[in-house]
């Protein structure tokens, strides 16, 4: 009887140990994908009962067992029917290495993949969605007169708004005269397709060449547009350069070029700040220890393990899935030191702080 009762215990807990492997969720493979010029992306499927998916990665270092990393998020919704990190600044090229893991949470317990590495072999273009520029007409480019033209091969590219289109591969021949007998003709030398909704004011055509001497305004030609009349344009051509850009001169575009400048401006500075604080980190990382360590001070609660309730505010009041390496109370208990994983973690941790522990009663000194 009890030798049957054993087997049949020893049964029991095979079935039920099978039943809760199988029950167990298991993180897919990530789809990784890295874009050109800049930018990547990481994703898994999704799956009822997912609640949060957490990315921690570097690029080109392996990661020190569960430090945030260079790129850590927590992911709270989903795109269509993936859970994704994406990353739209950091520029990668062929051989460099995602180094990654990743925290699910699934049916409230959580899952990790550990260990995870990316080698990137070419970039891909991250395709775009495209972007309506208004209805197009033929503007045909008038010249009168004074050109003999020989070969004029042309291709046509519609640009951002504020410069407007774009006349390549002009190759004119250089015979280039005035003569009596031509004076009465006009040439069409180019045509192009403009958005009617671009409200061009003035475009000037100069031909910069010694021989031509004389510029007309060009009469468009409207079909299938919403405007009976719309505006008279001159173009810009320079007969010498390979490529001619066509700009509008509305007040407003060159408002527009002047921010992108700025714009351009501040990128550059951008950089520059980031080579500032990667020095700063390699200094910083001299002292390992200090480049680790914080403490939480205030109304901690009071629990005799220091690392446990450190831990405890790191998760619930900065929201965050940062691992504490140790901990320990001062002689008063009235502050907690700890140290993380790395110097990325103690940062991440201080902006995390800065943004979460604004109106609490615990601070963290650094």
């Amino acid at each position: 009887m009890e030798s049957a009762l054993c087997i049949w215990l020893i049964l029991f807990t095979d079935v039920a140990l099978g039943l809760s492997l199988a029950n167990q969720y298991i993180i897919p493979q990530p789809a990784i994908q890295v874009f050109s010029p800049k930018g990547f992306q990481v994703s898994i499927a999704h799956e009822d009962g997912v609640q949060l998916f957490a990315f921690h990665g570097n690029i080109n270092r392996p990661m020190q067992d569960l430090e945030a990393g260079q790129f850590s998020k927590d992911i709270l919704k989903t795109k269509g029917n993936r859970w994704v990190f994406e990353d739209h600044k950091t520029k990668l090229a062929s051989g460099d290495v995602i180094y990654f893991w990743l925290f699910v949470i699934k049916d409230s317990l959580g899952y990790r993949y550990d260990d995870g590495e990316f080698l990137v072999k070419e970039p891909s273009l991250k395709p775009r969605a495209m972007q309506p520029i208004g209805l197009l007409y033929p503007t045909p480019i008038l010249l009168h007169p004074l050109l003999y033209l020989g070969v004029l091969q042309k291709t046509i590219q519609i640009n951002r708004r504020c410069a407007v289109a774009v006349i390549s591969k002009i190759n004119i021949s250089r015979d280039l005269r005035s003569n009596a007998s031509q004076s009465n003709r006009i040439w069409r030398m180019v045509s192009i397709s403009l958005p009617h909704n671009l409200h061009l004011r003035s475009i000037l055509l100069k031909v910069k060449n010694k021989y031509v001497t004389d510029i007309i305004p060009v009469q468009q030609e409207v079909e299938n547009t919403i405007s009976s009349q719309p505006p008279s344009h001159h173009l810009d051509v320079d007969f010498n350069s390979d490529k001619n850009e066509i700009w509008n001169s509305d007040p407003r575009c060159a408002f527009v070029n002047n921010l992108t400048d700025t714009v351009e401006k501040l990128r550059t500075q951008v950089d520059d700040l980031k080579e500032i604080i990667y020095i700063l980190r390699d200094l910083a990382a001299k002292d390992d220890r200090a480049s680790r360590t914080l403490r939480f001070e205030g109304v901690l609660p009071p629990d005799d393990d220091a690392k446990y309730t450190a831990q405890f505010i790191i998760n619930e009041k900065l929201g965050v899935s940062v691992p504490i390496v140790d901990a320990s109370w001062d002689e008063n208990k009235r502050h907690i030191t700890f140290q993380v994983a790395s110097l990325d973690d103690k940062v991440y941790l201080i902006r995390k702080a800065k943004e979460k522990l604004q109106k609490s009663k615990i601070s963290l000194v650094y």
